[in-house]
């Protein structure tokens, strides 16, 4: 298990993306996860999905300046 620090993040005025790139290194012994940690703590709330053992790079992009109020989109692909 490992938490992978992003590639790259641009910020733009109300829009942040962030980027992991290079992610082909062959299937993981659990599979390829991808996380979203919420809450005042980061870590209240944490929703998780099984990815494409394939992935080779996941791109999540936010929208909006107040936490709560944003719309996230993730797109991931090999």
């Amino acid at each position: 298990m490992a938490i992978l620090k992003p590639d790259e993040i641009k910020q733009q005025k109300n829009k942040k993306q962030v980027s992991w790139q290079d992610l082909n290194d062959g299937p993981a012994p659990g599979g390829k996860w991808i996380a979203c940690n919420y809450g005042a703590g980061n870590n209240d709330v944490i929703l998780s999905r099984k990815i494409d053992d394939k992935t080779s790079q996941c791109t999540v992009t936010y929208t909006g300046t107040q936490p709560g109020e944003r719309d996230i989109a993730i797109v991931c692909s090999w």
